[in-house]
């Protein structure tokens, strides 16, 4: 069984390019319209799965490469399916 998890490693990489754009949670919270950084938090904890529109906003207010963002993405998916 495959130890990787996704949401984990997403979360982690939203994490470190939050921090590196010196947004805090609650600033990111406020952008996106969610009542609470608890939300935040627990998407980088890899707590929850991001939903797909709150992660197009984070990659547009994160000003990220939207095609390189989207071969990660797709390869830390297709790792997360793999069973070994």
């Amino acid at each position: 069984m495959s130890h990787f998890n996704f949401n984990q490693k997403l979360g982690h990489f939203l994490k470190k390019v939050r921090e590196s754009k010196d947004f805090t949670q609650r600033e990111v919270s406020d952008h996106l319209g969610l009542a609470s950084p608890q939300f935040v938090s627990n998407i980088e904890r890899g707590k929850y799965a991001v939903p797909k529109y709150i992660l197009k906003e984070m990659v547009l207010l994160y000003s990220l490469n939207e095609n390189e963002f989207i071969e990660q993405y797709l390869k830390w998916s297709e790792r997360s399916l793999r069973i070994i």
